[in-house]
């Protein structure tokens, strides 16, 4: 689903003038995009897409299980029998410590100092360059790189179709279901 366009041309019209050329222009690109995927599993994935708003940079990022919650700009877990108070968050760098991946143990100083989104940017290169230097199976692969990449037009075909629900293509042909997980 997309919002109305109204950002960018209320940007144009602080910045050139409410009568300039580049305010009375008419935008496609809608202010905000919510792309709700639902996976072959029954999760849900939501994503959202806002370069027309002032805001903050916020990933929005959230992950939700059946026994708890992660919360990413909040910095905050819940994790029921765990957290030491029934539904109330708490602070998240603890469970950073206690479940630290070896390869953010190793390379967090750098991915954080050199790379983007918090370092993962940096971490997705260096595991590619390894798979590439040892001959391995990537952590991602090209039918990944194609899902990847069908989300943008298959949100714009299901929002310029009254946010109709949109098939995803399956790139690996059900070979999904059999692939053993890349370490």
């Amino acid at each position: 689903m997309s919002t109305v366009s109204r950002g960018i041309s209320d940007f144009a019209a602080t910045k050139f003038g409410p009568e300039s050329p580049q305010a009375k222009m008419k935008f496609a690109m809608n202010d905000i995009n919510t792309t709700l995927l639902q996976t072959a599993h029954g999760c849900t994935v939501t994503l959202y897409y806002d370069m027309g708003t002032p805001r903050p940079y916020d990933l929005i990022f959230r992950v939700q299980g059946t026994k708890g919650l992660y919360m990413g700009n909040q910095d905050e877990i819940y994790v029921e029998g765990v957290s030491p108070q029934a539904h109330t968050y708490e602070r998240f760098p603890p469970y950073l410590e206690k479940y630290r991946h070896p390869t953010w143990a190793t390379h967090h100083e750098q991915a954080l100092a050199t790379g983007g989104h918090g370092g993962a940017d940096y971490i997705t290169l260096h595991e590619f360059i390894q798979a590439v230097r040892n001959k391995t199976q990537p952590p991602q692969d090209v039918y990944d790189a194609a899902t990847w990449s069908a989300v943008i037009p298959l949100s714009s075909q299901s929002a310029t179709s009254g946010s109709q629900p949109i098939p995803f293509p399956d790139f690996t042909n059900g070979q999904w279901k059999t692939r053993p997980p890349v370490a």
